[in-house]
């Protein structure tokens, strides 16, 4: 609870001390509409991220607890592949890249 109230407090002073002006210039000059992302986790490690909280690069806060599903990486067998990738999420996206995001995810391993 304590860790939750430092980060909501956090999060809030980034959003108070984010420049209108600046806001307003990143979102101009924004080569694209939209930003995804996805999760991946290691090939037989296999994991689900159930939460995200994500803080855009416009201040804006976003709460994600529907999540496009969290994929394996084939290539990352003892170290991560140099080329991750994954198509775009119908969920998992924000009008820009992120400030600060914040996840929460299960072991699906540790749960056997």
């Amino acid at each position: 609870m304590e860790f939750n109230i430092k980060l909501l407090f956090v999060i809030t002073s980034m959003v108070l001390n984010f420049n209108a002006a600046a806001k307003e210039k990143i979102s101009l000059l924004a080569p694209y509409d939209e930003w995804y992302f996805n999760f991946f986790y290691p090939d037989s490690l296999p994991a689900e991220v159930t939460y995200v909280e994500l803080l855009d690069t416009d201040g804006i806060y976003y709460q994600f607890r529907t999540l496009a599903s969290t994929n394996a990486s084939p290539g990352s067998v003892g170290q991560w592949s140099e080329k991750v990738s994954g198509m775009s999420s119908v969920f998992n996206k924000a009008k820009n890249p992120p400030m600060s995001i914040h996840f929460c995810w299960d072991s699906v391993i540790d749960k056997k």
